[in-house]
Formats: C-alpha cells, structure tokens, sequence
C-alpha cells in the first residue's frame, strides 16, 4: 500500500445511545445501569478509502453494543466496573484492491470490554476519576475475489484513562478525560469532553 501523508477531513460514524437503571437507587446496594448504542456507518470507509489518498474516519460497517455498569459509593470514594459486548454487520461488495488482491467482504468478529476503577470527591463540585479499560477484538474473516479468505489476529487494546469532573450547576457536569494508552494496538493517548444533562 501507498504511505499516506497530509490531512484528511471527514465525519466519522454516528452513534445513537440509550441508558436504563433497571433498579432504584439504595445507599447500602451497588447501582446497576444498563446500555445500548447503535453505530452508523456514516464515515468514510476504510474498506473503501483510496490507497495513498485518504483515511477511513469510520468503521465501515454498522454495530450494536450492550453493556451494563455497576457503581458503589464509599464516601469519598465511589467505586465503578462495566462490562460491554459489541457485534458488527458484515461488509459485503467492498471491489478493494490492495497488492494486487481484491477484498470483496469483511465479516468483523464480536468485541468485548472490561473496565473498573473508581473517582474520589475533591470537594462537592469536583470530582476526579481513575480507571483502566481493556477491550479485545475477535478475528474478523475477510473474503477475497478469488474465493480465498484469512482470518485477522486477536487485537487487545489497554487504556488507563484519567478524569476530572468539573459541576457547573445543580444539574450539569463538565467531564474531561485523559487516556493513556498501554498496548501496542491501543491509541497512545486520548482526549475526551463530555456534559451528561438532567431533565
């Protein structure tokens, strides 16, 4: 393949979420929460980017992912682990031509993640998290025009995320997140801003 060099500019996949606390609060019990999200394949994909001229800014292919996250609070400390499960559709018609071989399907393999750690209150509106993050990849099946497919290798991919949690009013909260990569198949680091709202 062709190195890449210079900027390349897209919108990348969207991702439609719902949360649900199946159970009421208890001072004395963990909560549990609930989750499911739906990808979109509405990025560039990079079963389709152009060798030498471009960059996938998405996964190609539409998913589900499912996840559940317990939390505990022990004041000051609350302390947090989740679990989530991901599939993908499978890419088909994709005519990409790499070294002389043409891939013609992706059947992408299920991913899983598990995380854990725990935020500590500094005072009541700041608030400031740690925890480590490991997903793994199965092998995805790639099919090839000729007939012939191969198998990817298992990709694991290690964060140690940092947080600060700022709380702007009663009902909204400023989140910014650090992430430390810490496997080879891992990004080396990540920036994130969020702000949950509250009806």
């Amino acid at each position: 393949s062709s190195p890449f060099s210079g900027m390349s500019q897209g919108f990348g996949d969207l991702n439609v979420g719902a949360r649900w606390q199946p159970f009421e609060m208890r001072r004395d019990a963990p909560s549990i929460t609930t989750s499911a999200s739906v990808r979109l394949p509405t990025g560039r994909s990079p079963y389709r980017s152009i060798d030498g001229q471009n960059l996938s800014t998405g996964s190609g292919t539409a998913g589900l992912t499912l996840g559940v996250n317990a939390s505990k609070i022990i004041d000051p400390i609350a302390l947090f682990g989740s679990a989530s499960v991901g599939v993908s559709m499978p890419a088909r018609h994709i005519n990409q031509v790499r070294d002389n071989v043409t891939l013609v399907a992706v059947h992408p393999g299920p991913s899983l993640t598990l995380g854990g750690g725990f935020a500590y209150a500094l005072s009541y509106d700041v608030s400031t998290t740690m925890s480590l993050q490991e997903s793994l990849s199965f092998p995805s099946k790639l099919v090839f025009e000729d007939g012939t497919s191969s198998r990817t290798s298992v990709q694991t991919s290690g964060m140690f995320p940092l947080g600060l949690g700022v709380r702007t009013s009663p009902q909204n909260t400023v989140n910014m997140s650090l992430g430390i990569g810490l496997t080879s198949d891992s990004p080396d680091f990540t920036l994130g801003m969020n702000m949950p709202l509250s009806f």
